[in-house]
């Protein structure tokens, strides 16, 4: 409801020397407030690159393999089942799609969607695990080409804390916006370091052993609800996924802040935490033959832990027209050590890749 204010001017008052009251020419004012502000979670958004703006590593070349990054934190969800993930722009935005190459009955162990690990210190403050854990409310938009009812899961880092809520796509081929209110986990163990702290899913097909009849938390790894249309069951059915946000929700209103789209460079620089590309190591000046020199190359930011890192010849001179071995320097640093060939000035450089993904 919005607010409605009423301000009612009254008469001025003459001062009388008291610094408490109004003087000459001022005026009391009487001010009425009706309504209120609709409550809704914070705005705060435990997801990295919930809209999708970064793919460092794929670009929007896309994979078919099950565990690949098709963008920046997010991975295809995907057992049993040929698909093919890409960063999509079809829709005038960002989002990913996954899309079944080959129709099939689904195995036990099959499933296919999307997922993000969220780092421990993003959810310390959701208190998971004790009697003080604080419910969430997770949105989220997808867009099929078939109707169906789906499975969403939140889960901890063991795998053996589940919370599993099924969304019904009712007409195909219309973004929909979904609201999922997450209570809190008093039990079960909910790292807060900068290891896994939980991850989130969204599945489209999930055969027999990962799935469950019942809904909320759960004891056990759990992905979806019991009885989940097989999204997987014709080739070329496609998923897209957008705009996602996991906010915390200390007043239980299960209401998600109005959607914001994160800061383009602010959400690179979160991405680059997990893994950073096109990182530039070089050295150049008198080298002398068989001695060893470093290249020099910074992170862009403190990775979430020591990252380990690849490297592409660029260039050289004096020195192999192939990189050296990388050593990480104080955690925000790495050199590369390459051994002179000849002696005289020289120079090499190489293109890096961090990858201290979880």
């Amino acid at each position: 409801m919005p607010i409605s204010v009423t301000h009612t001017f009254v008469s001025p008052v003459t001062d009388a020397g008291d610094p408490n009251e109004v003087g000459p020419n001022e005026w009391n004012a009487a001010h009425t407030v009706t309504g209120a502000v609709a409550a809704s979670a914070e705005s705060y958004n435990r997801i990295v690159n919930p809209a999708m703006q970064h793919s460092q590593e794929l670009g929007i070349s896309g994979t078919a393999t099950a565990g690949a990054y098709i963008v920046d934190q997010w991975q295809a969800f995907v057992s049993g089942i040929s698909f093919a993930a890409a960063k999509s722009t079809a829709y005038t935005t960002q989002q990913i799609q996954i899309t079944t190459t080959t129709g099939k009955a689904l195995a036990a162990g099959d499933y296919m969607g999307f997922t993000q690990l969220i780092e421990g210190v993003r959810l310390w403050d959701f208190s998971y695990g004790s009697s003080l854990a604080l419910a969430s409310v997770l949105r989220f938009e997808t867009y099929c080409n078939i109707a169906g009812t789906f499975g969403v899961s939140f889960r901890n880092a063991a795998g053996n804390r589940s919370f599993v809520l099924p969304f019904t796509v009712s007409t195909p081929n219309v973004w929909t916006t979904f609201t999922v209110s997450i209570p809190g986990d008093t039990t079960g163990t909910w790292p807060v370091d900068n290891t896994k702290g939980a991850e989130v899913a969204f599945v489209f097909a999930a055969g027999t052993t990962f799935t469950t009849s019942g809904t909320g938390w759960q004891a056990g790894n759990f992905i979806a609800p019991t009885g989940i249309t097989n999204g997987a069951a014709t080739t070329n059915n496609t998923f897209y996924i957008r705009n996602i946000g996991l906010y915390l929700d200390p007043q239980n209103t299960g209401v998600a802040p109005a959607w914001q789209m994160p800061d383009y460079t602010e959400e690179l620089i979160k991405c680059q935490r997990y893994f950073a590309n096109n990182l530039l190591s070089q050295f150049a000046g008198n080298v002398t033959s068989g001695v060893g020199y470093y290249g020099i190359g910074a992170f862009p930011v403190f990775t979430r832990t020591t990252p380990a890192v690849t490297g592409v010849h660029e260039n050289s001179y004096s020195f192999p027209t192939s990189p050296g071995s990388y050593s990480i320097v104080g955690g925000t640093s790495v050199r590369e050590l390459r051994t002179a060939n000849q002696s005289g000035s020289g120079h090499f450089s190489s293109i890096m890749t961090a990858n201290a993904r979880m």
